[in-house]
């Protein structure tokens, strides 16, 4: 299953650690997540946080990118950090997917 990075952040005063009403907001978000995520065939994996910048990095699995971004949507995460998909590739996979397709070197 393709693999998925997501980078969130937000700002200290939006912190989970910091607000009581931000954590208890978040422990609202994520009692809803594994639920959803069965919705979207979306599995979470390992979340790290990012400090002292107030980021977060999770890694998921997911069908597509949409599916993610689905779940993403649905459990709210977005709509109380700012949220940044990326593909994830492992990278000696990346190289042979090159060679396999000839791409050769731009420059």
């Amino acid at each position: 299953m393709p693999k998925y990075v997501v980078v969130a952040s937000h700002d200290p005063s939006g912190c989970p650690g910091a607000s009581a009403q931000m954590g208890e907001l978040f422990g609202k978000l994520m009692a809803n997540g594994p639920k959803i995520a069965a919705k979207y065939q979306v599995q979470a994996g390992e979340i790290l946080h990012l400090g002292p910048s107030h980021r977060l990095m999770f890694m998921f699995e997911a069908p597509s990118a949409d599916a993610l971004n689905e779940y993403l949507i649905e459990s709210r995460l977005a709509d109380v950090q700012d949220v940044q998909l990326y593909f994830g590739e492992e990278l000696h996979g990346l190289i042979e997917k090159t060679e396999r397709l000839g791409l050769q070197p731009l420059y």
